[in-house]
């Protein structure tokens, strides 16, 4: 007999909290899976009435939570796959046959693009254009916003035709709009979000004879891939040039897409205003901070120095401005570098006993997340690094580890020792493969990962962090033993910069200030001890 839905979750309760269960795992995920859910119980009981474990019990089912779902912004076969997968593991429901979730079709269809599919993408990508988020694009074809992004990487291709279309027809709704005359926070906020994604569809360059003949006809974007990128950034990171090309961007889409002999300081300025006004990522609300806005006029400067005169300090520029247009950036703001407390680091390093991944490297994944921690916490090394190290990096006998300039910021090697600690969970993890700290899948999947680990543990939103503040936190607690071991570690080359971003000057201050303070005087007055 399938339990009804009351019943289902009231079971799977009783049997998570009692804490005892072989499957925890599964209790997790399923307690993950169900939480929309029950959430929609509260305000919408379901139909309770199913008495049997038949087919058509069981599409009744579906067919009544298939509106619950659409919460969750999960693909219903996907959603309901999981949660009777892990309620059989559990004993509370029994196996469900795989056709009642439209279980699927063959897997060599799924590359094919068929006329369903192009109408589909197409209606995809004119929501895309005209401002929806992923999350409501998702929830209009009842899938989740990972199986839209997954239609864009499967036909790559015809995805940006479609939204090349779809580009132009919104641009020419806005200029009809605006007429050049940015002003509306709205729109603005519109421009930014297709110059991060749209690549080089949001702006229309001067076609070669043009920029041939004038140089200063080139746009920023255009001068960005026709000289900044081949002749000054030679030696940048992937990461660095896409960020270069976001800002170009940006620019052009909010700006009009202007070219180098009409940007002035005044439109610099008005550039400057219009990103102060630009909603920050997640739509919570807020606005850009004044320390993004400071980054993107920086790096939009040293785009628009390449193309005015060459100087000292600036051997590599263009020569196709007289005077290179300037804008005064708006004052850092530096609030507290947060660092993790060894509570929330020990929580983390119990709860990945359940982590399942990776699973393909012949390890234990407990034991990769968990020497992934210690590496981080103690070492202070950047994520970058952290996975670019390999294992011919690391000398046992001494022992110690040698990182090469390719996988430091700075281009120069880095040479740590290992404390036992460190030791002891990178030897834990050791195989025959060349990468330390292996992941398979995509970058953005690992911080998925990352953000479950750290909901297993049940950190709070203000307790929640990443590698950087793991890094952070090494250097704090170096820099208060040695300023200059921590400045190393950092590999800055000045410890002002290690002092003014890395540092948590509370953490630093709290145990000095308690033992310069220790002073033979009471409140009250007198000396310490002293009768009254």
């Amino acid at each position: 007999m399938i339990p009804s839905p009351e019943s289902f979750l009231r079971d799977f309760i009783a049997m998570h909290c009692l804490g005892e269960s072989s499957s925890r795992r599964s209790a997790y995920k399923l307690q993950r899976l169900l939480n929309p859910l029950r959430e929609v119980l509260c305000r919408e009981p379901l139909v309770a009435d199913l008495n049997a474990g038949t087919l058509a019990a069981l599409t009744a089912y579906q067919r009544t939570v298939r509106r619950c779902c659409e919460a969750t912004n999960r693909n219903l076969g996907q959603y309901f796959r999981s949660v009777w997968r892990c309620a059989a593991d559990l004993g509370l429901a029994p196996p469900v046959p795989r056709m009642v979730f439209g279980g699927g079709r063959p897997s060599s269809r799924r590359g094919i693009l068929t006329p369903i599919m192009k109408e589909r993408i197409t209606r995809a990508t004119m929501m895309r254009a005209y401002g929806h988020t992923w999350t409501e694009i998702a929830r209009h074809f009842c899938l989740s916003p990972e199986a839209i992004r997954n239609w864009q990487k499967r036909f790559r291709q015809f995805w940006h035709e479609a939204y090349g279309v779809a580009i132009a027809s919104a641009e020419e709704v806005l200029a009809q709009r605006t007429k050049q005359h940015l002003v509306e926070v709205g729109d603005l906020n519109w421009m930014a979000d297709r110059a991060e994604e749209a690549g080089s569809l949001v702006v229309s360059d001067p076609p070669p004879e043009v920029t041939n003949a004038d140089p200063t006809q080139h746009s920023v974007p255009s001068f960005l891939e026709y000289y900044v990128i081949p002749c000054c950034l030679c030696d940048a990171a992937p990461g660095t040039i896409n960020y270069y090309r976001i800002v170009a961007r940006r620019f052009a889409v909010v700006m009009g897409n202007p070219p180098l002999c009409q940007i002035d300081n005044l439109m610099l300025a008005r550039y400057r205003d219009a990103l102060k006004r630009l909603a920050a990522r997640g739509r919570s609300g807020k606005v850009l901070s004044v320390n993004t806005v400071r980054s993107h006029l920086r790096t939009l400067q040293t785009i628009l120095d390449k193309a005015g005169p060459a100087g000292r300090r600036c051997r590599d520029a263009a020569g196709y401005l007289a005077v290179a247009p300037w804008v005064r950036r708006p004052k850092a703001e530096l609030g507290i570098s947060t660092i993790v407390s060894d509570e929330v680091l020990r929580r983390c390093y119990e709860a990945a006993s359940v982590m399942q991944r990776p699973d393909d490297l012949g390890i234990e994944p407990a034991a990769w997340w968990r020497a992934l921690l210690i590496t981080a916490r103690y070492l202070g090394l950047r994520a970058r690094t952290i996975f670019g190290m390999r294992f011919e990096h690391i000398d046992w006998s001494v022992p110690r580890v040698v990182l090469p300039p390719d996988i430091i910021k700075t281009r120069k090697t880095l040479v740590l020792p290992l404390p036992p600690v460190v030791r002891e969970h990178l030897e834990a993890i050791r195989t025959d493969r060349e990468t330390v700290f292996a992941w398979t899948t995509s970058l953005e999947m690992w911080r998925q990962y990352f953000r479950n680990l750290q909901t297993i543990a049940g950190l709070a939103d203000d307790e929640r962090f990443g590698l950087h503040a793991l890094r952070r936190t090494a250097i704090t607690q170096l820099w208060k033993i040695s300023p200059a071991s921590a400045q190393l570690v950092a590999g800055h080359g000045s410890p002002i910069m290690a002092q003014m971003y890395y540092v948590n000057t509370e953490e630093v201050l709290t145990e000095a200030l308690r033992e310069s303070t220790a002073v033979p005087f009471t409140a009250g007055g007198g000396d310490k001890g002293k009768a009254a």
